[in-house]
């Protein structure tokens, strides 16, 4: 009764049913459409996380095989070579097919990724702090709705993941096999920078309209979490706020960065019920 009377008052969008329609069918479509098109919740998407979740698993195996450090950095230094010739490629080919909208390498993945690849080779823990707060902070929502709408038949398909695999990836080869663990000074240099990025980044997309780092008045073409933010400028602010809510979530989740002498409840219960 109630979904009957929910559907008389007109409470069902015919139009959302017909997405939602769609994208099971897109679920549920031949491998053969994967090859020119990509959406997100898919299959495919699915697979391509696992891909991701598998190599990342396979190379801090490898980078901590024996905890030998040398093998680490060496795992790392070659890595870091490899994304540079991937990124030489990637502005090269966006700049060849020129759109001023697509082509700057301004957006924040584009910047990070060339850190990773700093941090890879040289350890710098600047460019490291940078990859873990920005890369696997930011980035990582790349994978959760990818704003590419292409299939694996085409260059851009690779570009997109295999760049945002560098950076995600990279990062959490920096913690998990390197070691890395911020401190609220990382977090402070990570802040400042961001803040300076966006003092340049939202003018430039005010005054040419443009929309990179998302901070624009234009959208891109495929739907991101983004949309949810309400019109521009509101959005703006919100994304601010949630930048910054994630990289104090990302310093605070190590113990070491808790105030001394200070014990979360669930691990004072914990430590009183283990016996002697």
């Amino acid at each position: 009764m109630i979904g009957a009377n929910a559907m008389d008052q007109g409470a069902v969008d015919p139009i959302a049913m017909n997405h939602l329609v769609i994208t099971v069918a897109q679920w549920n479509g031949p491998p053969g459409s994967w090859r020119e098109e990509f959406h997100s919740f898919t299959s495919f998407h699915t697979l391509i996380l696992a891909s991701a979740v598998a190599t990342i698993i396979a190379l801090c195996r490898l980078g901590r095989r024996g905890r030998t450090p040398e093998l680490t950095d060496v795992i790392a230094r070659r890595w870091g070579l490899f994304i540079f010739a991937w990124q030489s490629v990637e502005v090269t080919y966006y700049l060849v097919n020129w759109d001023i909208q697509k082509s700057l390498p301004l957006q924040i993945c584009d910047l990070v990724a060339w850190f990773i690849g700093l941090s890879l080779f040289t350890g710098n823990r600047r460019f490291t702090t940078l990859v873990y707060f920005w890369g696997v902070g930011l980035s990582t929502q790349a994978f959760i709705t990818p704003t590419v709408e292409v299939g694996f038949a085409h260059v851009r398909f690779w570009l997109f993941f295999v760049g945002h695999s560098h950076i995600v990836l990279g990062g959490l080869y920096e913690v998990i096999a390197r070691g890395y663990r911020p401190t609220w000074k990382d977090f402070r240099f990570a802040a400042v920078t961001m803040a300076g990025y966006a003092a340049f980044i939202i003018p430039m997309d005010y005054i040419f309209h443009l929309n990179y780092a998302y901070a624009g008045k234009t959208k891109p073409d495929v739907p991101t979490m983004v949309d949810s933010l309400g019109p521009w400028p509101v959005r703006v602010v919100w994304m601010a706020a949630i930048v910054y809510s994630m990289f104090f979530v990302l310093t605070a989740c190590w113990p070491a960065n808790w105030p001394s002498g200070w014990t979360p409840g669930w691990r004072r219960e914990r430590n009183t019920s283990t016996p002697n």
